[in-house]
């Protein structure tokens, strides 16, 4: 029993790391993404977005940069 609880235990570890790890990358991710749309719409159109569409554009690109990320090859 003692060999059983250590792997599921270092299992759970594993990933409740791991989670935590990809939580934060998505966020920074996340962030680098919102800075990009508000900069370039600023700079293209010169007009700053109305706050809601550049967290929706930010998370549509994240989302699916993430999503294209996870189904690549292996």
């Amino acid at each position: 029993m003692g060999i059983v609880k250590d792997i599921i235990g270092g299992f759970m570890l594993g990933t409740v790391l791991t989670s935590i790890i990809v939580i934060i990358i998505a966020t920074v991710f996340f962030t680098a993404t919102l800075f990009i749309v508000s900069m370039s719409s600023n700079l293209v159109f010169g007009i700053a977005p109305d706050p809601n569409w550049a967290v929706l554009a930010a998370a549509i690109i994240s989302v699916g940069s993430i999503m294209t990320g996870s189904f690549g090859t292996r």
